[in-house]
């Protein structure tokens, strides 16, 4: 369906009469124009997978999210630039959320996550999680290098930074949520301000709970499922391994399988880097 406005109007032939009349489908459509409102609440509400990259290529789509109305667009929708599809995960997911200084507590965007891995790469060189993901390799030159080599040259400006709770200390003998003492310990203890504009999706985001991270510390503020995943899970699984960056034990995270199983892998191990963004 094309974009509503108040000139998309449907109207009878003339020489057909059909038990769907024209003044029952505007009243139709109009009872749709009311509960799809103009607000990331109601948008986040329904999947359509619609590609929207016209709006991308005149320049559209800048506006309709900034401006918090998120006019025709939806959950699913996807842009398709240098062979990747990056597809909307959700709007406003952390308007009014967070950090004081966070720029998304009052910027609308939408977020952003691209249907394959954009590249395969370690969380460390060998198997420690010794100053949790806030010090690794991922997060110190992985992430940034793949900002800057994939997701700048298609959004540019419009990528969006902005203070995540990234987990710091680990307590490589503590007791985890496995609540096995004699088998798995270590588990996150503390989180830091992290400034960055991509960042690996946590448990919570992609299965909307936490199963097996260490402890409620491991998915800081990011707590609350992506409106894709929930709407649609068949995009959790994308037929590849990805890292996720909840910590599972001593040296361990959390990852998706490449059946879309919630498990876990070691990391010196080279595992999908599916990362996700904000855009405005």
């Amino acid at each position: 369906m094309e974009e509503f406005n108040n000139d998309f109007l449907f109207k009878n032939k003339p020489d057909e009469t059909t038990p769907l009349s024209a003044e029952n489908l505007n009243v139709a459509l109009k009872n749709t124009r009311a509960i799809c409102a103009d607000n990331a609440g109601s948008h986040n509400a329904i999947f359509r997978g619609k590609d929207v990259t016209n709006y991308f290529d005149d320049g559209s789509l800048w506006e309709r999210i900034s401006s918090g109305k998120f006019t025709d667009l939806f959950v699913g929708d996807y842009i398709v630039k240098n062979d990747i599809t990056w597809r909307i995960a959700g709007f406003d997911i952390m308007f009014n959320r967070g950090y004081n200084d966070n720029l998304l507590k009052t910027k609308h965007h939408a977020v952003i996550v691209a249907d394959k891995n954009l590249t395969n790469a370690r969380i460390n060189e060998t198997r420690s999680t010794i100053g949790g993901t806030y010090s690794s390799e991922m997060y110190t030159s992985t992430l940034p290098d793949i900002c800057i080599n994939y997701v700048e040259p298609v959004f540019g400006e419009h990528v969006l930074e902005y203070d995540s709770a990234l987990v710091s200390e680990v307590n490589d003998k503590g007791y985890n949520s496995w609540g096995n003492p004699s088998a798995q310990l270590g588990c996150s203890t503390n989180v830091a301000k992290k400034r960055l504009k991509i960042n690996l999706m946590t448990e919570n985001q992609v299965f909307g709970a936490s199963i097996l991270n260490s402890s409620w510390v491991d998915p800081g503020i990011d707590i609350i499922q992506l409106p894709l995943f929930n709407l649609a899970p068949e995009f959790i699984s994308n037929g590849q391994d990805y890292w996720l960056r909840g910590i599972n034990q001593t040296g361990y995270l959390v990852r998706v399988s490449s059946t879309g199983q919630d498990t876990y892998g070691g990391a010196q191990n080279t595992y999908g880097v599916r990362p996700y963004f904000y855009i405005d």
